[in-house]
């Protein structure tokens, strides 16, 4: 259920200014769903972060980014995930640029949140190394169907005129 709370009419009443109030969702086993992320960008920088769905998350900073941005690493931290990344953000402090973007390589970036958890006594199991842009099935798979794709669309250009 939604509140909403609104304030008086501006600029020829096109305008109404608002508050949504909204209880906070909670879910039972939420913990063990966050992971600890490391985002690569092509501008050179590193973000250490938390999320529970880090590719809706890669997904959201890519909108906002004129580089690309691909994930350099996930790992499942549970409920301990925010005092990994925040450690790991201690460890990398030298490095910082802006909020969780370090000037640091993804491999750095890594394992300053493995040096972190280590540091915490959190063992962290590696769940998913991969680059955004790779299929999880695989590059040569991909690359097997864009070929195979290109093949038939020539073949219909072709036969097409």
């Amino acid at each position: 259920m939604r509140l909403f709370v609104f304030g008086p009419r501006m600029f020829g009443g096109f305008f109404r200014p608002g508050v949504s109030f909204r209880p906070p969702r909670r879910r039972e086993g939420r913990e063990q769903d966050t992971f600890v992320y490391v985002i690569a960008g092509d501008h050179g920088l590193t973000k250490i972060g938390i999320s529970a769905t880090p590719t809706e998350r890669l997904a959201t900073l890519q909108t906002g980014s004129p580089f690309h941005l691909r994930i350099a690493h996930i790992v499942a931290a549970g409920e301990r995930a925010f005092d990994v990344e925040q450690r790991a953000h201690s460890i990398l402090d030298n490095s910082r640029q802006s909020g969780e973007w370090f000037a640091v390589s993804p491999e750095t970036a890594t394992a300053a949140v493995y040096s972190a958890a280590a540091r915490l006594g959190v063992r962290l199991p590696v769940l998913e190394k991969t680059a955004a842009s790779e299929p999880r099935g695989g590059g040569a798979q991909a690359w097997l169907v864009g070929v195979i794709i290109l093949v038939f669309w020539y073949v219909s250009e072709f036969y097409r005129g």
